[in-house]
């Protein structure tokens, strides 16, 4: 199919607003030929040998075929190479109305004819606002793209700050609950010590085996080797004494060696 005549049917569809009946057998042969992905070149080069009257057909004409044929086109589709065409040509309040009505007519390319299904929605949402700016439709239309994306950076910006600041706090407070916990261990620590003071050396031990504290945490010169050996008689159970000290050794491995020689020879 030759451009000309290709043009000639986007005339006719864009004056009518509607497909001439017999146009559905040349289905294929319109897709086929590839019109609808044409580089903006052909398009900017197209329009500029036209006046706005037949720019504004040829628009309306592939917009509706593209809706109705499906044409493949997508972010690169010529209504969108055409309309920035007109947007540069006409006042800001008829880009608007065409604007309106390709988003009515046209349900199947999201990206006809603003070139963007996020500029598409921003003008849903805030066109009237935006058309009673000075400057041409879409350059508004793209300004208030930027700034909706500057103010969805300037959220997600603030939601890490705080998500960040709610982590500092979680750190601070988890540290805070360690130094409580570690000042309540080393006061219970130090009951236990107070309280070893005032037992006799055997009991001293039983008092260490039973303790929920690590043997570390006991003073070792509160305990006379010499003097638990002399009076110890079985109790209290080596076993439990030697799971107590586990890999400890230097003093507590010299407690449990002569406790057990001592029991040896009592047998």
């Amino acid at each position: 199919m030759k451009v000309e005549d290709f043009i000639k049917i986007l005339r006719e569809i864009g004056s009518k607003k509607k497909l001439p009946c017999d146009l559905v057998e040349y289905r294929s042969t319109i897709e086929n030929a590839g019109f609808n992905r044409r580089s903006p070149d052909f398009w900017t080069d197209l329009c500029s040998e036209l006046v706005d009257e037949d720019v504004v057909l040829i628009f309306k004409g592939l917009v509706i075929l593209e809706a109705e044929f499906k044409l493949t086109g997508g972010s690169v589709s010529g209504t969108i190479w055409i309309f920035r065409n007109l947007n540069e040509r006409l006042p800001a309040e008829i880009v608007f109305d065409l604007v309106e009505w390709a988003l009515r007519v046209n349900k199947f390319n999201d990206y006809c004819p603003l070139g963007s299904s996020r500029l598409n929605t921003i003008h849903r949402d805030q066109g009237l606002r935006i058309l009673k700016k000075e400057g041409s439709y879409i350059e508004n239309l793209m300004i208030e793209k930027s700034m909706s994306q500057f103010i969805r950076n300037k959220s997600k910006e603030e939601e890490d700050n705080l998500k960040k600041q709610d982590r500092l706090e979680k750190k601070l407070k988890e540290a805070q609950e360690h130094l409580i916990r570690s000042q309540q261990n080393r006061d219970a620590r130090s009951k236990e010590i107070d309280n070893i003071k005032n037992n006799s050396q055997i009991d001293r031990l039983k008092i260490l085996i039973e303790s929920p504290f690590h043997i570390s945490t006991f003073p070792e010169e509160l305990f006379d080797i010499e003097e638990i050996v002399n009076v110890y008689s079985g109790v209290p159970d080596l076993d439990d004494l030697r799971s107590k000290i586990g890999n400890c050794k230097g003093f507590w491995k010299k407690l449990l060696k002569c406790l057990e020689a001592k029991r040896d020879l009592d047998l």
